[in-house]
C-alpha cells in the first residue's frame, strides 16, 4: 500500500510490535496524534477565548456605527484585536 494509508499502517503495525494487540495499538496511536495535536489546540481555544471577550465590545462599536460606512466599521473593529491576543 502507499500514500497515507500506508504511512499509518507501518505505524500501527510498528507499535503494535511492542504492544501485541491492534486494539492496544490504535489507542496508543491515538494518544500520540492527540499529544502531537495538543499545542494547536491550545492555542486554537486560547482565540476563541480571546475572541468572546472581544464580542461584546465589536457589536457594541457596530450598533453604534450602523449609519457610518462600511470601511470604518471595519477598520474599528480590527483595532482592537491585536490588543487583546497575543498570539
Amino acid at each position: 500500500m502507499g500514500g497515507i494509508n500506508g504511512f499509518f499502517i507501518s505505524i500501527l503495525e510498528g507499535i503494535h510490535s511492542f504492544v501485541g494487540n491492534y486494539g492496544w495499538s490504535v489507542v496508543v496511536f491515538t494518544l500520540f496524534v492527540r499529544m502531537l495535536v495538543l499545542p494547536l489546540d491550545i492555542k486554537s481555544r486560547r482565540g476563541m477565548r480571546a475572541m468572546t471577550r472581544v464580542q461584546p465590545k465589536m457589536a457594541a462599536l457596530q450598533k453604534s456605527t450602523i449609519k457610518s460606512s462600511r470601511n470604518s466599521t471595519a477598520r474599528k473593529t480590527s483595532s482592537p484585536w491585536p490588543a487583546v491576543c497575543r498570539c
